[in-house]
């Protein structure tokens, strides 16, 4: 093994930056993932929190944002409606998003 890397549970190699920040994701799985959530979220901040029209948004986020169709955006969260309906039981406000997506712009 190298030095600077460690095996976590599921053999992925480790290094230390990844050690440090344990918000960096390691796997496919979890960047996938990682980026569901952060689809989840800008569609609540664009709706909610702006109040920005549904089909505003939907262009936002696929010519803008995400670089997808809107079709992949609705399956999307069709997907992680679960954590979009947690963001909007816990009333998320910009603030928060930004610190949970700090390299994201959250002020419009």
């Amino acid at each position: 093994m190298m030095t600077g890397q460690n095996q976590t549970k599921e053999g992925q190699n480790q290094t230390k930056e990844t050690e440090e920040n344990p918000s960096m994701c390691l796997t496919r799985v979890e960047r996938r993932e990682a980026r569901r959530r952060l689809m989840a979220a800008r569609f609540y901040y664009w709706t909610e929190v702006r109040r920005r029209r549904f089909d505003d948004v939907m262009h936002i986020l696929s010519e803008h944002e995400f670089f997808v169709g809107e079709r992949s955006i609705m399956d999307v969260l069709r997907g992680v409606s679960h954590y979009l309906s947690d963001l909007h039981t816990r009333r998320e406000t910009a603030a928060a998003l930004r610190r949970a997506y700090p390299s994201w712009n959250w002020e419009g």
